[in-house]
């Protein structure tokens, strides 16, 4: 039967710079009554940014005996894939991917899966955005 049914719902805004808005938890289905103390756990997040050093933050502050480790495997996933989306969103348009950029950090994205390869068209522009970028803040 089901073991684990858990979501995690996570308002990312890309304007501030991948920050954390809001932060819901919903445990269905948890092997033991005690796991539903986690409910909150996350609640750390909310003014957080998705950025470098963000994996290590959530096993620092979320990890252990402070947290949930299957929530926490699910919101690293979550934020792998906010990042993606971001990118992607503004891959369609180069001068916005550009501006955007400034906030992000290249490993977040290239060769994180067959589309973003390094040497594919998609990651090609958002490498020539970020290079460009840092030329002309130089």
């Amino acid at each position: 039967g089901v073991i684990h049914d858990m979501t995690i719902r996570l308002l990312v805004r890309d304007d501030s710079g991948m920050r954390i808005e809001k932060v819901e938890v919903e445990l269905n289905h948890v092997p033991r009554h005690d796991c539903l103390m986690v409910h909150d756990s996350l609640n750390g997040l909310v003014d957080m940014k998705i950025a470098p050093g963000f994996t290590n933050i959530v096993r620092k502050q979320f990890g252990g005996s402070k947290g949930c480790a299957h929530l926490n495997s699910l919101l690293l996933s979550m934020a792998s894939a906010a990042v993606q989306g971001w990118w992607t969103n503004k891959a369609g348009n180069p001068e916005a991917l550009k501006k955007a950029s400034v906030n992000l950090d290249r490993r977040f994205l290239i060769d994180t899966c067959m589309i973003w390869k390094k040497d594919g068209k998609l990651a090609q522009m958002a490498i020539k955005a970020l290079d460009a970028d840092h030329k002309e803040g130089s």
